[in-house]
């Protein structure tokens, strides 16, 4: 099994001893297992998915029959909730967490994010809503899960796999369509930064979103002058909201604090003119990345 999900998911299946719990909310049953992973549970462990009603999310088919299907001929209990879903997970035994991506926004080609955690705090939230919805499947009076999101502590978001396939999925797709970074999560735009800079050689470190210290990215380049340290501060912001002088003089703070070897600053939109002109005084130690930089930025990586 080539394929890391495969890899993470086949252990843990054989392993379950108690239960197997499937939250598969996505519609498209991005957790149905291949007929060599049903053979791979025991049948004697309880099995248990819970899928979303189509009248929860209309632009799934009518009856959802193809996931309730697979799950159902390889001997599963299967519910519908017709609550608004916002993840899928597998449980297994209660104590271990396979989360797919809780934002939803560059899935592709059958590729999910995929975390596995052992968090408690995690699993004790996902467990009550599960169960909670199980219960009350047929009549629940959820508007959105959002609660579930606070249950997620930042170590079950951190990426566990994110394979080389699922970049170059992404990266291709926002080169041909890059519009579609409008829609991109902020946290998944560091990331994407992080494997555009990962291949074009630097060595990445991506800072915890509550404390990032006025950069998201740390990146370091061994050269023969020595390692130099790079800072990368990246903003998602809409097409019509442009970034001013004041965040990035902010920014060029920062780089001078740390005594960095430079900077570069990207955005999905545009800088002003006072940027320009501040820029204009400090280019060795400053770079800008607007949407224009990032287009051609997607083409040279697909390119390479």
């Amino acid at each position: 099994m080539s394929d890391p999900i495969a890899e993470i998911l086949a252990p843990l299946l054989l392993g379950a001893n108690d239960s197997i719990k499937v939250l598969d909310m996505d519609g498209r049953g991005i957790f149905r297992f291949h007929d060599s992973f049903m053979e791979l549970v025991d049948r004697r462990v309880p099995r248990r998915c819970l899928l979303a009603s189509p009248a929860a999310v209309p632009q799934l088919p009518d009856d959802n029959a193809a996931p309730s299907q697979v799950y159902s001929d390889a001997g599963w209990e299967v519910r519908f909730s017709p609550a608004v879903p916002t993840i899928s997970c597998i449980i297994i035994d209660d104590s271990e967490l396979l989360l797919a991506d809780l934002t939803k926004d560059i899935v592709s080609e059958g590729i999910p994010v995929m975390r596995l955690t052992s968090d408690s705090k995690a699993l004790g939230g996902i467990l009550d809503h599960f169960d909670f919805l199980w219960e009350n499947s047929s009549h629940v009076e959820v508007v959105y899960e959002d609660l579930l999101r606070s249950s997620i502590t930042g170590q079950a978001r951190q990426i566990v796999v994110a394979s080389k396939k699922f970049w170059d999925s992404q990266i291709k797709s926002l080169a041909t369509n890059p519009e579609r970074l409008a829609n991109v999560d902020p946290r998944r735009f560091e990331e994407l930064i992080a494997e555009l800079l990962i291949r074009d050689g630097l060595e990445v470190e991506l800072t915890p979103p509550s404390r990032d210290g006025g950069r998201d990215i740390l990146a370091w380049a061994e050269t023969v002058a020595g390692r130099h340290l790079y800072l990368v501060e990246c903003k998602r912001f809409d097409v019509e909201r442009p970034v001013g002088v004041e965040l990035v003089r902010a920014f060029y703070g920062v780089i001078e604090a740390e005594k960095a070897t430079a900077g570069l600053f990207v955005t999905t939109s545009r800088f002003t003119r006072g940027v320009q002109a501040f820029h204009d005084s400090v280019r060795n130690r400053l770079g800008l990345a607007d949407y224009k930089d990032l287009c051609a930025w997607f083409k040279r990586t697909i390119d390479a």
